[in-house]
């Protein structure tokens, strides 16, 4: 080894490996192009080790670039650990507490329930960042996420969750044409319309609330977005509500403090939209 190299060139490595090009790495990290290059280069001098082929398309690594990827990764994972035991260490109930969540679940049924948590406990930040994306709880870029998944599937192995509601689900408008999703030319086999035609795509769960507000079509939705819409079919079991924090943080009081807030105010919204939701099938 020819130097000792700086333990923050490993994440300017990693995204240049990932992105395969310097300037998205360097937007990505924040810096600019040449101060990447320049960075990139002295990992390569400190190393003794060509990392990266510099082609007319981008970056790609070299066999001992991708050979190093993985130790890498494995260096950024427990930094990452690092900073989630430390977190999960502190007894303060004071402090920042991010949080993931599908729009429709928060802006739906725990709008209001996010704004009492917060006056109740003013020393407590709340974060919430409304995403359909699945933020990964072990790369710190969530505390808490609430998450849909489909009936009867588990989180990811290692996550610490609570199931919070099960939630309704069924066709919801007017007339006999499809609202679908990508990939949908007709009804699903699975609804009374398997063959309505579709619509066309329409990949926006409020969109197509909106179109049948407006008698345009039919659409699959969850019941408790559907109040004041026609129902024309029975009602099943659409998805799971779950509430999900990393082992590392789940004796953080404030963590715990949300988490269990969260599970209360979503079983008793779906109780409540389950009773008050829809029209009768008709």
């Amino acid at each position: 080894m020819v130097g000792q190299p700086s333990w923050e060139l490993i994440p300017l490595f990693l995204a240049a490996a990932r992105t395969g090009g310097l300037r998205s790495a360097a937007a990505q990290q924040g810096i600019s192009h040449a101060t990447l290059r320049r960075r990139l280069q002295a990992l390569e001098q400190s190393t003794g080790v060509k990392l990266f082929d510099r082609r007319h398309d981008g970056l790609h690594p070299t066999p001992a670039g991708r050979a190093l990827v993985a130790h890498a990764e494995g260096c950024e994972e427990r930094v990452r650990a690092f900073f989630r035991i430390a977190s999960g260490l502190s007894a303060s109930l004071d402090g920042p507490v991010q949080v993931s969540a599908p729009d429709l679940l928060v802006s739906e049924l725990l709008a209001c329930a996010l704004a009492d948590f917060s006056e109740q406990h003013p020393g407590i930040r709340l974060r919430v960042d409304t995403t359909y994306g699945f933020a990964s709880l072990r790369d710190c870029e969530a505390d808490v996420a609430l998450r849909l998944l489909p009936p009867g599937q588990l989180p990811d192995g290692d996550l610490i969750g609570f199931k919070a509601a099960e939630m309704s689900a069924a066709v919801y408008g007017e007339g006999e044409r499809w609202l679908g999703w990508s990939g949908e030319e007709d009804a699903p086999a699975a609804t009374p319309f398997d063959d309505a035609d579709a619509l066309g795509e329409f990949n926006n769960v409020y969109l197509q609330r909106s179109l049948c507000r407006a008698g345009r079509g039919l659409a699959r939705l969850p019941c408790f977005m559907a109040g004041g819409l026609r129902r024309r079919s029975e009602r099943w079991h659409g998805a799971d509500a779950w509430v999900l924090v990393h082992p590392d943080l789940r004796h953080m009081p404030r963590v715990r403090l949300f988490r269990q807030a969260m599970v209360e105010a979503l079983a008793q919204a779906v109780g409540d939209e389950a009773r008050h939701s829809d029209h009768p099938l008709r």
